[in-house]
């Protein structure tokens, strides 16, 4: 299969494998996510933390909803017990309205603690219905006070019996295990058959935030009696179930079709008014003092629900709690969820033909996205905007009619198909890239061929030519002319092969670009095809040029015992220096390469390593930048044939481990510091000393030890003589 039919197969490959994700993606969402995910309940998973989060988003996004006015809230708040203050701030004299408005006696800085005595609620609720209220609910559990007080409030709840509701709350003791249900003394509750007692309990979420109300709640062991029946012919029942105040409050006032879209077995999404903006509060004590100036004589009230409980915090912590629109008690999320009830405007969550359809559309849109876009910026962004998309419509959707679309789905198709598009889309321009450059790098040098595969863009500019720094590297086979005379030609190529296939392998493990062939020699180069700093480039080379030469000692070693095979010697010239790289030739015959100075002058370090005996031999720019790195032996300050200026030359002997040079280097280099300095007779000796040291042969101590006994006995250098050596072969 051709390279271009199978890119067409992975392309449509491509489509079916995406198409399919979406699918599968789709159904996994389906399938798991919504069986973690739950807007009705919260059991604290990830993905409804993420939902959590994002439903405050969108309250606080969207417009402030019209907070009802048919609901009131009045609080029994920390003014209340502090009244005398309250009234003297408007100039009245508590003692003297005492005398006009007997409820104050119960509470004020003279006041009864709490609980307040039940006569006060008995005539607040006389007062309130007599007004015109459609409802007075209590959110707390009251108990009994005085016996002039308890028979006043009972005698009121069997009046208005089906217009009042007061608190049960679950937990109000324990037994044991068992937890208890704290409720109203039946003496309190009126023997009529109607039950005006719900719960008062809050549902919070595992995050410590009320989101959800639940309406009706299995009570289970806390069951309590209710009374049945008419007041003549009254008994009590043991029920298991117990309905929330609010929902209780909304069924008494007739609003059932209002609610008949709930369903009170599953938990209800509050939908609060306003954020910092909760419905109308009134103060107990505002009540009663500026019943007549304030609220009109009662007619403020006519009409309207209202809510009566604690909102002090330091007396009532219980009572309040984390909301999605900021602290609030309990009194004023019951009011919340009854005004949600007969106003139809608790949140409802999208139904899953609708989820289905929003995520499905989604994932045809983050599909073609990942399909036909290719650049992954312009993807990426692409996404973002889907995304951006989604929300705003789904925010619409949520201020206009109250329902919450869940944002897990959106989020998983687009990150899910947006990594797999874009991880195949890589997976398969690398696979494409690779063919390519395996292809390429049969036919050019892998360096080359990386570039040519990387800047696509300024290629023409980066192969016109263009000056910078490289290192470059000749190696070269002694004495290969006279082997090759030796050998058969199959055996002269296998083995070359042999030892190229090892010595390459060195150079690009080490970053290194062959450049070309010449002969049995090498050029490679560091900095030609990727631009880097010249000391990396510098070690690497070094670093190749050893290991070339440690290959070399085991190809020998392995060869003695092959036949046909010769032993081979290997030199190596480094040097580092401004060079143009670019490529040269006929049209139909180009090469990349590297010129310069500095290429030749590697090439005369390479051939130099013959007279001076040493297998490496590098210019003293690299050894500048790589003495830190590798133990060197100085060789020579000579001057290469065709050149006028002299370089300091090094020949490489291993890496430094922190530990001495070999026996006789600092001998070596205390001599050279007395022949530069014209000590002929005090560089014999250190000569002679360090030659020792080094086993009794050693070329470059005997070369110097020659011009010492010249320059010494038959002909003293001139004044000035600078140590310079010129060389006269290449």
């Amino acid at each position: 299969m051709t390279i271009r039919r199978y890119l067409e197969f992975m392309h449509h490959r491509r489509v079916l494998l995406q198409t399919a994700f979406v699918v599968v993606l789709t159904a996994f969402y389906f399938w798991f996510v919504q069986s973690q995910e739950t807007l009705l309940d919260n059991r604290g998973t990830w993905i409804e933390n993420i939902e959590n989060y994002m439903l405050q988003v969108r309250l606080e996004k969207r417009p402030p909803l019209v907070t009802p006015a048919d609901v009131v809230v009045i609080e029994i708040d920390a003014g209340t017990f502090d009244a005398d203050q309250e009234i003297r701030k408007d100039n009245k004299d508590p003692v003297a309205l005492r005398a006009q408005i007997p409820e104050l006696a119960y509470f004020g800085n003279n006041s009864l603690s709490w609980p307040f005595d039940n006569g006060l609620w008995a005539k607040l609720t006389d007062r309130l219905l007599g007004a015109g209220a459609n409802f007075v609910a209590y959110d707390f559990v009251p108990n009994k006070t005085s016996p002039a007080g308890d028979t006043a409030l009972a005698s009121s709840f069997t009046q208005h019996a089906k217009q009042v509701a007061i608190a049960s709350e679950i937990g109000g003791g324990q037994e044991g295990k068992r937890e208890l249900m704290a409720t109203p003394d039946r003496d309190l509750i009126p023997k009529v058959g109607v039950d005006i007692v719900g719960l008062s309990n809050q549902k919070v979420d595992p995050d410590g935030i009320v989101r959800r109300i639940l309406h009706l709640r299995n009570i289970g062991p806390a069951s309590r009696e209710i009374w049945v029946g008419t007041s003549d012919e009254a008994s009590r029942i043991q029920s298991r179930y117990e309905y929330s105040l609010s929902w209780l409050a909304a069924k008494k006032i007739g609003k059932a079709k209002n609610i008949e879209y709930d369903d009170p077995y599953q938990p209800t999404l509050l939908n609060f008014y306003a954020i910092n903006d909760p419905i109308k509060s009134i103060s107990l004590w505002d009540v009663l003092v500026n019943w007549d100036t304030n609220w009109d004589h009662g007619d403020f009230f006519k009409g309207k629900t209202i809510f009566i409980g604690p909102t002090a915090e330091g007396r009532f912590p219980k009572f309040v709690f984390d909301t999605p629109a900021g602290f609030q008690p309990s009194v004023q999320i019951q009011a919340t969820a009854f005004a949600n009830l007969i106003h139809n405007d608790s949140l409802r969550p999208a139904s899953d033909l609708m989820v289905l359809i929003l995520v499905l559309g989604l994932g045809a849109m983050a599909l073609m996205v990942s399909l036909w876009m290719r650049a992954v910026l312009v993807k990426i962004f692409l996404f973002f905007a889907l995304g951006g998309i989604f929300f705003e419509a789904t925010q619409h959707i949520f201020t206009a009619y109250n329902v919450i679309t869940p944002v897990a789905g959106a989020a998983i198709i687009l990150i899910g198909c947006g990594a797999f598009g874009t991880l195949y889309d890589y997976l398969l321009e690398q696979y494409e890239r690779q063919r390519t450059l395996d292809t390429f790098e049969s036919m050019v040098s892998p360096g080359v061929a990386g570039l040519v595969l990387s800047h696509r863009g300024d290629l023409e500019k980066r192969l016109g030519g263009q000056r910078q720094e490289v290192v470059v590297l000749f190696g070269d086979i002694r004495n290969f002319t006279k082997m090759s005379e030796r050998l058969e030609p199959e055996t002269l190529v296998a083995q070359l092969n042999e030892y190229l296939e090892r010595m390459v392998g060195i150079i690009q493990d080490e970053g290194g670009t062959l450049q070309k062939y010449i002969g049995d020699a090498v050029m490679a180069g560091w900095g030609d095809v990727r631009v880097q700093p010249p000391a990396e480039g510098a070690h690497h080379a070094v670093q190749a040029a050893l290991k070339m030469q440690a290959a070399l000692l085991e190809l020998n070693e392995k060869w003695l015992s092959t036949p046909n095979r010769e032993q081979l010697k290997l030199g190596i010239g480094l040097n580092h220096g401004e060079g143009i790289v670019g490529r040269i030739g006929h049209p139909r015959r180009m090469e990349f390469t590297v010129l310069g100075d500095a290429v030749n002058l590697a090439a005369r370090l390479e051939s130099a390593t013959k007279q001076y005996r040493q297998p490496i031999l590098v210019g003293e720019s690299i050894f500048e930048m790589t003495k830190e790195r590798f133990l060197y032996r100085f060789v020579d300050k000579l001057v290469v044939q065709g050149k006028t200026t002299s370089v300091r030359v090094y020949a490489p002997l291993s890496v430094r481990t922190g530990k001495a040079g070999p026996a006789g280097l600092t001998e070596y280099n205390a001599a050279l510091e007395k022949y530069y300095s014209r000590d002929f007779a005090g560089a014999t000796e250190l000569f002679l000393l360090a030659k020792a040291k080094f086993g009794d042969s050693d070329f470059l101590c005997d070369n110097f030890l020659a011009r010492c006994n010249y320059y010494y006995r038959y002909e003293p250098p001139p004044e000035d003589w600078d140590g310079t050596w010129q060389l006269t072969e290449k």
